[in-house]
């Protein structure tokens, strides 16, 4: 079963493109994992047996969609060579209808390969209205045309394109309302555009589905900050904080939170405790920096 998307609570609010207060703005992160990996069915996983190494165990000739699949997932899920994308790729034609045939895997191939101008590409070849509303247009147990759209808005989103990155996050959640992961990259879009009551409601919407879900926390606490309930945002950093009090966004978010209450020190150590366990952190590098050279 699958259920409506629920009806937006847009507030009135006086202060919602409040700036975090100094020269810094630490930025909004996300989700917990900017790459969010698709989870295989069952059948997906007999399908990769009948093809594993290069040859199949129980199949002599399988096609080449098995094939080409069979490669990103080893890929994805079991060992990061290149030679098994450059595999797929080969094997993937992407012109007439082949194009047609083959364009999910392409799109995840393209995500996968961080190629996003490359998947555009494909969707306007296509065209982008009958993608949105014929090719991707079917629920399945498998999410695959949810995953499509999703691979499809991180191009636009990577691209710097977030209005049409929008329309197909939402319609990842419209094809997998249940999938939280789709639901936060909807948020994060909403914010990004400056549309926080939105972007609240779907982060509310995950944690109601998953109270302990850390990213949601985050998210929503960055979105109150900016609506202008600093209040409602350091009790949702709390919460997040004891379920994970190590997760990078969160720390860097509670730095934001601080210097917007203009307590350097404690935005410092922030910053400094997310570069003790990561010291490649460049946000927070960059962040401890500014807060440095601030009078």
């Amino acid at each position: 079963a699958h259920s409506q998307l629920p009806t937006k609570n847009i507030s009135n609010c006086v202060n919602c493109h409040m700036p975090l207060s100094g020269s810094i703005d630490i930025p909004h992160v996300s989700v917990h994992d900017h790459y969010i990996r698709k989870p295989l069915t069952q059948k997906e996983k007999e399908k990769i047996k009948v093809f594993v190494g290069l040859f199949s165990v129980n199949e002599k000739n399988p096609d080449d969609l098995t094939r080409a699949k069979a490669y990103i997932q080893q890929y994805s899920k079991f060992e990061q060579n290149k030679i098994y994308l450059d595999s797929a790729q080969t094997i993937l034609k992407d012109k007439g209808m082949d194009l047609v045939k083959n364009i999910r895997p392409l799109l995840e191939l393209c995500f996968i390969k961080q190629d996003y101008k490359k998947a555009i590409a494909y969707v306007n070849t296509l065209g982008e209205e009958k993608s949105l509303n014929i090719f991707f247009n079917k629920q399945s147990f498998d999410n695959e045309n949810a995953w499509a759209c999703y691979h499809v808005a991180e191009s636009y989103y990577n691209t710097n394109e977030p209005q049409n990155s929008l329309k197909w996050f939402k319609k990842a959640v419209l094809l997998a309302p249940y999938n939280l992961d789709f639901r936060n990259k909807l948020g994060t879009a909403l914010a990004s555009l400056n549309e926080f009551s939105s972007a609240a409601d779907e982060y509310q919407l995950i944690l109601n589905q998953n109270p302990k879900m850390v990213s949601a926390y985050t998210n929503l606490g960055f979105v109150k900050l900016r609506q202008g309930f600093p209040q409602e945002a350091i009790r949702l950093y709390t919460i997040a904080l004891k379920l994970n009090p190590d997760y990078e966004p969160l720390l860097l978010n509670l730095a934001g939170y601080y210097t917007f209450m203009k307590n350097k020190t404690q935005a410092i150590s922030y910053l400094e405790r997310i570069l003790k366990k990561n010291p490649s952190n460049q946000k927070a590098k960059m962040a401890l920096q500014q807060m440095k050279s601030m009078v």
